[in-house]
């Protein structure tokens, strides 16, 4: 069983999440995922280097693998929106 928590976004420059993001700029994504240890009965950091994405409108799209620390439950990347007008 995974879980995911903290879902977080903003421009690279700025620390407030946006709501609409437009053509170039660069995106900070990241999250939490955690999976459940039945042994221990809680919940710990998931361990995987596959977990991506997907950033899209209608066309294009971007399937981006995340980016984490080992132990760590943060997953996170940097994408810049494609150059393709209208809202992501």
């Amino acid at each position: 069983m995974i879980r995911y928590s903290d879902v977080y976004h903003h421009l690279v420059d700025s620390e407030i999440m946006e709501v609409n993001y437009k053509v170039f700029d660069d995106i900070h994504y990241q999250l939490n995922l955690e999976s459940w240890d039945v042994e221990n009965r809680k919940w710990v950091p998931y361990d995987a280097d596959d977990v991506v994405m997907e950033f899209k409108m209608l066309d294009p799209y971007y399937r981006v693998t995340l980016d984490h620390d080992k132990g760590s439950s943060v997953y996170h990347t940097v994408i810049k929106a494609p150059r393709q007008y209208g809202v992501f």
